[in-house]
């Protein structure tokens, strides 16, 4: 459902792709939704023409990517620092980052190998 929300953002030129297991459920909904939001959006400024994001989430792990150029070389160490960005405030991955942490969560970003970038949350 968090998803679903987030995801009546999307330009039409977006296509969303989910596998999310049925059974898994956010303690503060708000804040996901803000996750998702953030993410979501980071995409479509990657994918100014549209495209494709996947989102894979199981009870242990989130995954979402999409097809877009992926992060340059030299902001993926620091994608999560507050002020890092090549096309917005610098601040979405960094919110990211803050309230995956206050769940328990850990987050990486990484470009996918057959292009496009990749974040994921693991508990």
């Amino acid at each position: 459902e968090i998803v679903r929300e987030a995801a009546t953002l999307l330009p039409e030129s977006v296509t969303l792709r989910c596998d999310i297991d049925p059974t898994l459920r956010f303690a503060r909904n708000w804040a996901w939704e803000r996750v998702f939001l953030n993410l979501f959006l980071n995409s479509v400024r990657a994918m100014p023409q549209g495209g494709v994001i996947e989102v894979t989430a199981t009870q242990l792990e989130i995954v979402v990517a999409d097809d877009g150029p992926g992060f340059p070389l030299d902001i993926l160490p620091c994608a999560f620092e507050a002020g890092t960005s090549t096309k917005g405030t610098g601040m979405g991955l960094h919110v990211v980052r803050t309230i995956a942490a206050q769940e328990g969560a850990a987050v990486t970003a990484s470009n996918r190998p057959r292009g496009g970038a990749e974040i994921r949350i693991s508990w």
